[in-house]
């Protein structure tokens, strides 16, 4: 995580005067965007998420505003900071519950903190938001497989292979279909391995690996 050091005394002078200039113009929006800046890549989470409630409190909203104030959490969860990713979109989600793409970049750091059912429900929210969105879709079932919930995982690239017709998405339903049962899926895998004058080699080598290894470990369990 990258952590950025900055002079105590300097950075609260500067504090300080934003503070004061905020006080006296509040609708001023580049003061409340550099201040959010500064806190944010101070690692001040706390402050920060305090300043962009406020200024969603004085400031009318618009998808320019979205935009910006999503960059905080954005960046912080580049740094490789989800916890204070999730504080810094929290906010966002919350002046904005109709953004699809916030909620997806929300429920992604909330996936990587283990969150499960917070993630569920903003993967959810997005995709009935825009339910023909093939990114959302596959976002969502890579959370799923991240958390470990085959069956969640399998029906969302099951989803999401309906709306892109994309093998990737098949190959990672069976895929999903093998952490549920293994031995169950070699036929889906077999399936998927044959070649056909249109398949990926790549693909297919995959699935018949994954054929061969559900074979053995049903093999070796009888």
């Amino acid at each position: 995580s990258v952590h950025v050091e900055y002079d105590t005394a300097r950075f609260e002078e500067a504090m300080a005067q934003l503070d004061y200039a905020i006080k006296k113009s509040p609708q001023r929006l580049d003061l409340r965007v550099f201040q959010c800046f500064l806190l944010t890549d101070a690692g001040q989470i706390a402050r920060a998420k305090a300043a962009i409630v406020s200024t969603f409190g004085a400031i009318q909203r618009s998808p320019t505003l979205a935009k910006t104030f999503t960059s905080y959490g954005v960046e912080r969860a580049k740094r490789g900071d989800a916890a204070g990713a999730a504080e810094l979109f929290a906010p966002v989600v919350n002046a904005f519950p109709s953004d699809p793409a916030i909620l997806v970049d929300y429920a992604n750091v909330l996936t990587r903190l283990g969150r499960k059912a917070e993630a569920y429900a903003a993967f959810d929210r997005a995709t009935e938001l825009d339910p023909k969105d093939l990114r959302y879709a596959r976002t969502k079932a890579v959370g799923a497989m991240l958390l470990r919930d085959y069956k969640r995982a399998q029906a969302s690239f099951d989803t999401a292979f309906r709306l892109g017709r994309g093998v990737a998405d098949e190959f990672a339903s069976y895929a999903a279909a093998y952490g549920i049962n293994p031995k169950a899926s070699v036929a889906l895998m077999r399936e998927l391995g044959t070649p056909t004058p249109s398949s990926d080699p790549s693909v297919s080598e995959l699935a018949n690996a994954f054929a061969r290894a559900g074979t053995a470990g049903a093999s070796s369990k009888e």
